[in-house]
């Protein structure tokens, strides 16, 4: 490499990183692959290889990559042959002889030894390289396990040094628990990571016990030495926690999960972890380090704490089980850095780590349990008082920790020992200090809307508190109940005055009130079937009846005083609260014994859950009629409505209410004027499919029925029939009323299930069917154009097989030709349409189409039509509905439909299910839509998304089977489809290409689809096939030539000119065989450009 390559290398490299030009970028990879090709498809992503280029072979580029190194000072360029040499490696791992990969590892622990001041990143890419040919390599000899001797010399040389060689091993061992990079057989994997944890892991995680040991007692002399401690510090940590951390046992663990249970130590560790030396290290390391560092040892301190209990005999277990308490406890004791930030949340996660791995009854049993216990309740309830958003989920860590400890309790161990009687003192103080901060916070006039926050932590925060909450029922409830009692006075003198000068004393105890419903609520919802005394049955009725007997007053207050005085939040606690109650004490599985309406019976006269469902349908009403401009509420009321008439009890006991009937016979934005609020319109389908529930609930729907509840939707569509100017549709207040129709229909339709039901609804719709083409015409590109076009695709769907029906009917034949017409009246407006770009696409032409696929795919798929009936009588019905489709279709070009995703699944979709049978039953087809559709297979099958590559599998195999059956049989006629394919003999070779490129390039989920249309292809195309693999196979470099022979020549061994299922199925296996054995030897296969076949060639 001469000074002018050198510096032309350098140039390429700063633009590479540096550039923001998108020709300078591409101008620079072009350059560099030209340089350092790594013998895959692509060096860099935009660059195909270069052939031939300078470097003849991978050991080429390398060696090119060590001089750049060795040669060149400016980091772009050292960071670029670091890179790369992962890349080759990665890439080419199989080319290189072992000498070579050892060669290559000594190059760089050399390189990283001798050059001082590298940039942090160019020595991290480096050492990944390290790690990589180690782990690759592990079994090909025992070179490369000798890692502690590669490692020593930095270890006993400069603070630099050691960072280096801490960094080494810390990466290793990293390398070696990640299974997505370099090793992707994941049996390979474990089994070089099993290796290396028995014979490696242990003596590497002495080495940062040793390092910890010695910083502990060094004193940095100067500022550069303080600088490189810290560092040293740093990666020691690293690399200590990595080892804890490491998937010991193949399970793969989620970290960020506080459930992850025991950490699961090897036997062979046992010594090592339960030293009382390093614990005492350990716990030393966190005092003295300066945060973040500590936060660190406060990480490694929570890992070893949760060691699985089977490592230690009882005598061990215990002793460990007591080192834990007593660190806690002193930390707790000294206020041990817990001023920070970072250790105050690590330590909170540590308490729920110690109580997941240790029962409660030996944590009782302990001697300083009391004082434990009692340091961390003073902790915790201190936390409360100081709660703000940046620790609000350190205190979720501490809630789980309680909820840990009350949920362990049971009834047979309270009786045991005294020592529960102190977790319930404390579970009470802590519920009460919980409550007192909050109501202090709001006195405080703190902002709590992040907190009300029904979507974020208050569900976390609650679902831990209600735990704590019925550990000791009793006498928390009590407290509960005096508070509610006390701000209810408060809240009784406050409605005794003006409503407008009383307002922020109002609102102060309303917000207090949300607190309190949404904890009862909590607390209700925890119950347990079959688990719960009647006593706390009897205090749920209790404090239910306190809840009740609010919504009452607060209701009466709104009614007298006007809608403007209503308080979301609390409304949307009351809503909390009546769920949970309907998952303890309403539906199929509620217990008829219950206790809890004893205090509801005699506060409220409810006895029953009848009572109680009219009181939330009552409330929900209420909610729907009154409070129509709040979206919030308005979701919240029809989800927990939607909720009720879903189950078979509940829905036909709500029949009965006042209330459900009222919705019933007076359902229209009349009565409830949410339905005219435009924000509220994506919750009409909600409200109707809920309706239709609550309609269909009695014992059998009489037709009668039916017909009253639709009649205002009769009504309103004989008065749009009548007009038949466009420009009258297309005025705002008549659109609006076509949207919400077709948006209430759809909802009502979505819950008809039933063949009757289904029936009963299609008769009475039909007459009015016209309308939807006339509210096309009118508004085809807007948002009321999409409810009709969703509505039709509701229609056409088939759930449940609702839509078979009868022999004698003809009702199938009529939804096909009206929705037939639709899609012609679609398709003309979409061509008489102005052309649109950018951000409109989907909204104005993508959208619409999407839906229109979907409508002809339901249509298609829904088997309630005899297709073969319209040809026979000559009713082109479903010609036009394929015509348009298919013009529809051919106006996307191929890019965006790959690019929309649920323009992407509608289509792929589609063609799945029309090539799978009428695709062969019709007499002809646009051969550019055929062709449109195979292209989009090609495309399809790059996708990263499984399912569309599976559809486009599907499809490309239902086309070719049927012409390979076609092919087998002398007919006089020969069908459109193989004169198609004659007239284009590219297609062939081109998906055959196109599915092996994806099958040896990339590593796909889904190789039996793809082994299903692969086989008839090859036995479609015998000539090409061959041709295809032996141009392949010589394309490679030579040291892979022979082997890639034999896996070819495997693939096709005994497969039959067929195709049955058993010669499929012997294919799929050998499929499947070949590509183990690819990945086994990771090969990766170079396709030459003639092999990327462009189907329009």
């Amino acid at each position: 490499m001469d000074d002018s390559t050198l510096q032309a290398i350098e140039r390429a490299c700063g633009l590479l990183y540096a550039t923001q030009s998108p020709d300078d970028r591409f101008q620079a990879e072009s350059t560099l692959a030209y340089h350092f090709p790594t013998f895959a498809d692509y060096t860099f992503t935009t660059v195909p290889n270069a052939s031939p280029t300078t470097p003849t072979s991978p050991a080429d580029v390398v060696v090119r990559c060590q001089i750049l190194l060795e040669r060149s000072s400016f980091p772009y360029a050292q960071l670029f042959a670091a890179n790369h040499l992962k890349s080759l490696i990665l890439s080419q791992f199989t080319y290189f002889s072992n000498a070579q990969k050892l060669e290559l590892n000594s190059f760089v622990l050399n390189y990283l030894s001798r050059r001082s001041g590298l940039e942090n990143i160019i020595s991290t890419q480096l050492i990944q390289l390290y790690s990589i040919v180690c782990k690759m390599g592990w079994f090909d000899s025992d070179d490369f396990q000798n890692v502690m001797n590669d490692v020593s010399p930095f270890l006993q040389s400069t603070v630099e040094h050691q960072i280096i060689g801490v960094q080494i091993l810390g990466n290793l061992v990293q390398e070696m628990n990640s299974s997505s990079n370099s090793t992707k057989n994941l049996s390979k994997h474990r089994k070089t990571a099993v290796n290396f944890r028995d014979n490696q892991l242990l003596p590497i995680f002495k080495i940062s016990i040793t390092m910890l040991s010695q910083l502990l007692m060094t004193q940095p002399s100067s500022p550069k030495d303080q600088v490189g401690q810290l560092k040293l510090r740093e990666a020691t940590l690293v690399l200590m926690k990595s080892c804890l951390t490491f998937d010991f046992i193949g399970t793969n663990p989620d970290e960020s999960s506080e459930d992850v249970g025991s950490n699961q130590i090897p036997n062979a560790w046992k010594g090592t972890i339960s030293d009382p030396s390093f614990l005492q290290s350990l716990f030393g390391a966190y005092k003295s380090f300066p945060p973040p560092l500590s936060s660190q040892v406060m990480e490694c301190l929570a890992i070893v704490m949760s060691t699985r209990r089977s490592l230690f005999s009882d005598d061990e277990k215990a002793n460990f089980l007591t080192w834990s308490m007593q660190v806690t406890h002193d930390i707790l004791h000294y206020f041990i850095k817990l001023n920070d930030p970072g250790n105050y949340h690590e330590f909170c996660r540590l308490l729920v780590r110690l109580k997941t791995v240790n029962q409660l009854g030996e944590i009782i049993e302990k001697p300083n349990y009391n004082e434990w216990i009692d340091k961390i309740a003073s902790f915790t309830i201190k936390s409360f008082h100081s709660m703000t958003s940046e620790n609000c989920q350190s205190i979720q860590y501490l809630l789980t920790f309680w909820s840990k400890m009350a949920g362990s309790v049971t009834t047979t161990s309270r009786a045991k020992l005294a020592q529960y009687e102190r977790l319930e003192q404390i579970a009470s103080q802590l519920v009460q200090a919980f409550i007192n901060s909050r109501m202090s916070d709001l006195d405080a006039n703190n902002d709590e809307d992040e907190v009300f926050d029904a979507d974020g932590s208050l569900l976390n925060t609650l679902e831990s508190l209600a735990v704590i909450v019925r550990l000791k029922y009793d006498s928390i409830s009590a407290y509960i109940k005096s508070v509610f009692d006390s701000l209810a006075g408060q809240y009784e003198d406050i409605l005794k005055r003006p409503a407008e000068a009383s307002a922020p004393a109002r609102l102060l105890i309303e917000a207090k009130f949300t607190w309190c419903v949404y904890l009862i609520g909590a607390s209700v919802g925890e119950r347990t079937p079959y688990q719960t005394t009647d006593e706390q049955d009897v205090i749920d009725g209790d404090l239910t009846s306190k809840v009740l007997q609010l919504l009452n007053v607060n209701h009466t207050f709104i009614m007298q005083n006007g809608q403007s005085y209503a308080n979301e939040k609390l409304i949307i606690a009351f809503l909390f609260f009546f769920q949970q109650f309907r998952k303890s004490y309403i539906g199929d599985q509620a217990s008829r014994a219950t206790k809890v309406y004893v205090a509801l019976s005699e506060v409220l006269g409810i006895n029953d859950q009848y009572m109680v469902l009219n009181i939330i349908v009552q409330t929900l009403g209420n909610n729907l009629k009154y409070c129509w401009s709040n979206e919030t509420i308005i979701s919240q009321s029809l989800q927990l409505f939607n909720d009720l008439v879903t189950g078979y009890m509940s829905v036909k006991q709500m029949r009965r209410s006042e209330m459900a009937q009222f919705i019933l016979n007076h359902h229209t934005s009349e009565y409830f004027p949410f339905l005219d609020v435009q924000s509220n319109f994506k919750h009409r389908a909600l409200y109707y499919t809920a309706l239709c529930k609550l309609l269909n609930g009695g014992e059998e729907q009489s037709d009668l029925e039916f017909l009253n509840f639709m009649r205002p939707f009769t009504l309103k569509l004989e008065e749009l029939c009548q007009i038949t100017d466009i420009q009258t549709l297309r005025q705002p207040n008549v659109g609006a009323a076509l949207e919400g129709i077709f948006r209430d229909l759809r909802g009502f339709l979505a819950a008809s299930l039933v063949k009757k039901q289904y029936a009963l609804f299609f008769e009475w719709f039909l007459p009015y069917i016209g309308i939807v083409g006339m509210g096309l015409k009118a508004h085809f590109n807007n948002r009321v154009g999409n409810a009709l076009l969703k509505f039709v695709n509701e229609l056409v769907q088939n759930r449940a097989q609702r839509l078979n029906f009868d022999i004698t009917s003809a009702d199938g034949i009529l939804l096909f030709r009206e929705t037939s017409k639709i899609l012609h009246v679609y398709s003309q407006l979409l061509k008489n349409a102005p052309a649109v770009s950018g951000n409109q696409l989907w909204s104005d032409r993508y959208k619409g189409i999407t839906t229109c696929l979907n409508i002809l795919r339901w249509s298609l798929a829904g088997q309630y039509v005899n297709f073969g009936v319209f040809a026979l009588y000559n009713d082109q019905a479903l010609v036009v509905a394929l015509n348009v489709v298919s013009e529809m279709v051919l106006q996307i070009p191929m890019k965006d439909i790959m690019a929309y995703s649920k323009l992407c699944s509608a289509y792929f979709s589609f063609i799945d299910v029309f090539s799978s049978k009428q695709m062969m039953e019709i007499s002809d087809l646009d051969p550019n839509f055929l062709l449109y559709i195979l292209r989009s297979c090609g495309e399809g099958l790059r996708s990263v998304e499984t399912l569309i590559s599976t559809l486009s599998c599907n499809t490309i195999d239902y086309i070719v089977t049927f012409l390979f059956k076609q092919s087998q049989l002398e007919k006089r006629r020969v069908h459109y489809l193989i004169r198609r394919f004659q007239e284009m003999p590219q297609i062939i070779p081109f998906l055959l290409s196109r599915l092996m490129e994806v099958i040896l390039t990339d590593d796909p989920q889904n190789q039996w689809s793809l082994s299903r249309p692969l086989l008839v292809l090859a036995l479609l195309s015998p000539e090409y096939f061959e041709y295809y693999t032996q141009t392949l196979v010589h394309f490679q470099v030579p040291e892979r030539q022979e082997f890639l022979r034999k896996c070819f020549a495997s693939l096709m061994d005994g497969i039959e000119q067929s195709v049955a299922s058993k010669n499929r199925e012997k294919f799929t296996q050998q499929l499947l065989r070949f590509r183990r054995e690819l990945n086994s030897e990771q090969v990766i296969v170079l396709v030459p450009k003639e092999l990327q076949m462009n189907p329009d060639s």
